[in-house]
């Protein structure tokens, strides 16, 4: 089978291109400041040894959740979510080596994420821009919740948009967290149009830039299910930049080429994309870019 090519000075070139072009869109998972882990994966593990769940995959948080969920009751762990959040320390804005300032400063007009925090939309307001914060309406409780885009907001750089796929902390309503939630945010969006325009633009006529997931994560494997569609009737080609959390330096490296290798399974249909992987972390991935827009 052939495998995934890696970012090449060729599709460099590009990706810089289409953010001079202001095409480009950042979907930012919860690894964004993590060599190895995501956010997720540390919550769930804390929540495991506190609260005894029995099962062996203790670093996936949506089952975590669940199982939270049944002991307690629905409303449970995004309360132990909401506290949690608010005691991780936020990114240090003034570091212009931070990912979050290095992103910030680019001329983009829309920014997707799968977390929780408002780091992002932080990141931009500590740069002078005019950000606004939106998130997906998955359900009912949401459903007359006044939206950004209503009043003719249309983003731009100066103007950008933060746009919360899967809640925030101030609203327990706009959690997903749960595999309950991820089922109903599943078919609640497949079924009725819950993505504003704006944003399905988006992720149809721009590069599509993932970073800080893993694949084992649901906020990864949701994200990436409903990307799926808006690839296929993308008219872009080259246009997803995947960075995915990587094994452990000292992982042996047999395990290394077996998780490159099954990357390579993972995105092999969408080939006809010409998917690049960047083998590091976003920090690495992002100190680079910003070296090469600025030519060194």
């Amino acid at each position: 089978m052939e495998t995934l090519q890696r970012l090449k000075e060729e599709d460099w070139n590009i990706l810089l291109a289409k953010i001079d072009d202001k095409k480009c869109t950042p979907i930012l998972g919860t690894g964004m400041r993590s060599k190895v882990l995501t956010l997720r994966a540390k919550i769930a593990q804390e929540w495991t040894e506190k609260e005894g769940y029995p099962l062996e995959d203790s670093h996936n948080l949506a089952r975590v959740a669940r199982f939270l969920s049944l002991k307690y009751d629905a409303e449970d762990p995004k309360r132990k979510l909401v506290k949690q959040m608010a005691t991780i320390t936020p990114p240090d804005y003034k570091d212009p080596d931070n990912p979050y300032r290095i992103l910030a400063d680019l001329p983009l007009p829309v920014y997707i994420t799968t977390g929780y925090d408002d780091f992002m939309f932080q990141a931009l307001k500590h740069v002078d821009k005019e950000a606004k914060r939106e998130i997906c309406r998955w359900n009912k409780a949401l459903s007359e919740e006044p939206s950004v885009f209503s009043n003719g907001y249309a983003p731009n750089a100066a103007n950008p948009v933060v746009f919360n796929f899967h809640g925030v902390t101030e609203d327990l309503n706009s959690l997903v967290l749960t595999e309950d939630d991820y089922f109903e945010f599943l078919m609640n969006v497949s079924k009725e149009k819950l993505i504003p325009s704006r944003i399905e633009k988006a992720m149809t006529s721009s590069a599509l830039l993932l970073l800080g997931y893993r694949l084992s994560d649901w906020d990864f494997r949701v994200m990436f299910h409903l990307l799926s569609s808006y690839l296929e009737i993308s008219p872009v080609r080259i246009h997803v930049a995947v960075q995915i959390a990587p094994v452990p330096d000292e992982a042996p490296e047999d395990q290394r080429k077996r998780v490159q290798g099954y990357l390579d399974m993972y995105f092999a249909k969408y080939k006809k994309q010409e998917i690049r992987i960047y083998w590091g972390t976003c920090r690495e991935f992002l100190l680079e870019l910003r070296n090469r827009r600025n030519g060194n």
